[in-house]
């Protein structure tokens, strides 16, 4: 994958943080952005984008994984975009973003845009996958597409411009 940040790791931003990845070739765990297990803070703003990788018969790969982990800061963005570069495999698995037993707060807006992968006969893959998360934030917008239906320049949504 592209960034696995592990167990027990603590990150802490004064001001803005933004992370990036963006998964490899192969079959499985490409995740773009991998975080377990963690907590990340930031008094600023936090953006993760995730995009994972690809592959002849891709599956369990995500564009942003999050498993046990915590998320504070004023404003919270999440991109995640599954590979759109295994058309003619059959996968599975392939969420934008991928949220399990995790926590997110942010004291002002909460947005995310999730896409799956794209693959012929893909199963089981979600634009946007939360489970035994708690979301809680001033403001919300969620989205989550399919694969091949790329329109997140025409949604308006206040993507965090760091630089």
């Amino acid at each position: 994958g592209g960034i696995y940040i592990g167990v027990e790791t603590d990150i802490t931003a004064n001001g803005d943080l933004q992370i990036t990845g963006v998964g490899g070739y192969g079959n499985e765990k490409l995740d773009g952005i991998s975080i377990v297990d963690s907590n990340i803070r930031s008094k600023g703003d936090i953006a993760l984008w995730g995009t994972s990788g690809y592959g002849k018969f891709v599956n369990d790969s995500y564009g942003l994984y999050l498993n046990k982990t915590d998320v504070t800061a004023e404003n919270i963005y999440f991109t995640g975009l599954a590979s759109d570069q295994n058309k003619n495999s059959k996968s599975e698995l392939l969420d934008g973003i991928h949220l399990n037993n995790s926590r997110v707060i942010a004291n002002g807006s909460f947005d995310v845009f999730g896409q799956t992968g794209t693959s012929q006969n893909m199963k089981n893959s979600a634009g946007f996958y939360v489970n035994g998360s708690l979301l809680k934030a001033g403001s919300m917008a969620l989205v989550g597409i399919p694969g091949d239906y790329f329109f997140s320049d025409r949604l308006g949504l206040n993507q965090m411009d760091l630089t």
